[in-house]
Formats: C-alpha cells, sequence, structure tokens
C-alpha cells in the first residue's frame, strides 16, 4: 500500500526490472525476488523487502501513469492478509490485559479488584489462550454471520504479530527476530457458553471462539522495519462509532516474547503464522452487570445490524457488520 494504491508487487516489480534493469525475463525474475503470493513474499525475507521498497520509489517516480501497476485502495476489497488457512495457525493469548480482568473479577466476585492484584493474580497462574481455525478467519469488510448457538456476542479487540521466519523452541527474548509484522485483530466470542455445545463452563471443541467468520484479521500487515515496537502499539474498538476499548499492547501482562516462547515448545511455527496479544478492558462481558437469574445483561453485546470496528493509529482499521446467519 503506498500514496493511496494498491500497488501490485509482482507487475511492478516486472516492470521495474524490464524497463529500469533490462531483465529479459522479468516475471520470472520478479516471482524469484519477491514471490507471487503472501506467503512467497513472508519468506522472500529481508530481500523481499529490500526489492519491494526499491519497486515502490520507482514506481512513485516513473511507474504511476501505468494503470495496470496499481488501483486505488479505496476501490479494491483487501482480503484477511493471512496466508493458507489449511496450514495457518492463529494462536490466540488469553486473559492478558489487567484492566480487562479487573473489571471482570470486580463483577464476578462482588467486590473490587485493582488492576495490580488482577496482574498479580494471573501471574502467579499457568499461561492460557485458544486457536482460531484460519478456515474461520475474515479479512476487512466481511459480514459476521449471528451464531445460533448464542444469545451473547462479544468483541475482542487485539493487536497480533505475524510471523516470518520458521522456528522451534524459539527464546522469548529472540521472538522478534522471527516476526515479520503486526496486524489487528476481532476475536468475536459467545459470551453465554454456548448453551448445549459447552460443558460445564469449557470451551468444549473451542465452540466458544470458532464459528464462520469467528475472526477478523486486517486490514493489512505492518513489517517489523515501520513498527517501532510490537509492544507499544495503540489500539481501539467501535461499536456503531462508539469507542468501547482503548488499549496498548505495553499493558499485555505476558509479552509476545513469553507467548512465542511457550507456544513453539515442541512444535514449528512457520511464516504467516499469527499471535495474538490478547484484549483490554470495555468489552461487552467485562462492562456488563447480570440480572437477578445470574444472566448477563445483553444491552451491550452485539447485535444483528451493529458495525465494529478495531482500530489503531500505526495499522489502520477493520470494520465489520453483523449479519443474520442464512441457512446456506
Amino acid at each position: 500500500m503506498a500514496d493511496g494504491k494498491v500497488v501490485d508487487a509482482l507487475r511492478a516489480t516486472g516492470a521495474y526490472l524490464e524497463q529500469s534493469e533490462g531483465e529479459a525475463h522479468p516475471m520470472e525474475m520478479a516471482s524469484g525476488l519477491i514471490g507471487s503470493d503472501l506467503m512467497g513474499f513472508i519468506i522472500g525475507g529481508d530481500r523481499a523487502l529490500k526489492t519491494a521498497r526499491k519497486v515502490i520509489e520507482w514506481w512513485r517516480e516513473a511507474g504511476k501513469n501505468n494503470a495496470m501497476l496499481a488501483m486505488d485502495v479505496k476501490g479494491v476489497k483487501l482480503m484477511a492478509p493471512m496466508v493458507h488457512s489449511n496450514t495457518l495457525k492463529v494462536m490466540m493469548a488469553g486473559g492478558n490485559y489487567a484492566d480487562h480482568l479487573a473489571a471482570l473479577y470486580s463483577r464476578t466476585r462482588r467486590s473490587p479488584v485493582t488492576q495490580e492484584m488482577a496482574r498479580s493474580e494471573t501471574k502467579k497462574d499457568l499461561m492460557w489462550g485458544f486457536y482460531k481455525l484460519g478456515g474461520n478467519i475474515v479479512g476487512d469488510g466481511d459480514p459476521i454471520p449471528y451464531p445460533s448457538r448464542t444469545q451473547r456476542l462479544d468483541y475482542e479487540g487485539e493487536v497480533a504479530v505475524v510471523f516470518g521466519k520458521r522456528g522451534k523452541d524459539i527464546k522469548a527474548g529472540d521472538y522478534l527476530d522471527h516476526v515479520f509484522g503486526v496486524t489487528l485483530m476481532n476475536d468475536l466470542s459467545i459470551r453465554d457458553g454456548g448453551g448445549k455445545w459447552d460443558k460445564q463452563g469449557v470451551y468444549t471443541f473451542q465452540f466458544g471462539k470458532n464459528f464462520d467468520s469467528s475472526g477478523v484479521l486486517g486490514p493489512c500487515i505492518v513489517t517489523k522495519d515501520e513498527v517501532a515496537d510490537p509492544a507499544n502499539v495503540e489500539f481501539w474498538t467501535k461499536v456503531n462509532g462508539q469507542v468501547r476499548q482503548k488499549g496498548n499492547t505495553r499493558d499485555m501482562i505476558r509479552t509476545f516474547g513469553e507467548y512465542a516462547q511457550l507456544l513453539s515448545t515442541d512444535l514449528v511455527i512457520n511464516p504467516g503464522d499469527v499471535i495474538s496479544g490478547g484484549t483490554c478492558a470495555g468489552t461487552a462481558l467485562d462492562m456488563s452487570d447480570v440480572d437477578a437469574n445470574n444472566t448477563l445483561r445483553p444491552e451491550l453485546f452485539l447485535k444483528v445490524g451493529d458495525a465494529v470496528e478495531v482500530g489503531s493509529p500505526v495499522i489502520g482499521s477493520i470494520t465489520n457488520k453483523i449479519v443474520a446467519k442464512s441457512r446456506q
């Protein structure tokens, strides 16, 4: 993305090689340098990034008049910036912001819990989280069908890191060597247990976190050379234009590095895999009280017709509308 345009990286690289370098087989060379899809680009590492920067500068100087090389960003549909869904691992940190936990614990325990108390208590417990199935991930502008198994659908704005280098048994202090960039996640969540699909409050088959369009990723990946520190990224969530969440990854209880170390133990993390850092206060869950039957009040939970936007000044924003579930 450059100057309000989406540049066709492969085609622009081919044009650059042909016109500036006199390459006889420009497209074949371009595919080798920059890849022909997102996975190829990520695996290309520093060479692909350096090529892309050089091509963008050439495009700004000499290629803008070629309508075949770029499209207006407002006229294209940005897909979720992820690799093949059948191999993708989307790893979600759970209970990772003290303000979110403090608000939730204060309600459930019926007594005030400070952020310091929540942070200290969490640090003593095991790290936990869950996986989102790659096939359930959608992008900016895609509709979110309201699941039939819930009456309490929630939003969770998050910042996620995308891996660019294969690794196993990654040390927490070395995780940045494996990171390609950052993006945004909206972790759609069922908060009433999923009815008969749940068992004693346990996420049976992780149904509370996995359903069609249960995760939104996007709108793009900002490469790590353009992000001063993934551990200091502001983000926010709006529902129908109203700000519900404001957070910063510096407030994560456990770092991306700690999760990378845990989740890569005996398990390879591949280029394109994602770790999402969890959510801050302001979800419908932590802001809602319960009624006389100990049921979460529905006012703040998502309804058909609602629009949810997750954004960051560093990354951009993703907006999705809740729609009625179809029969298909």
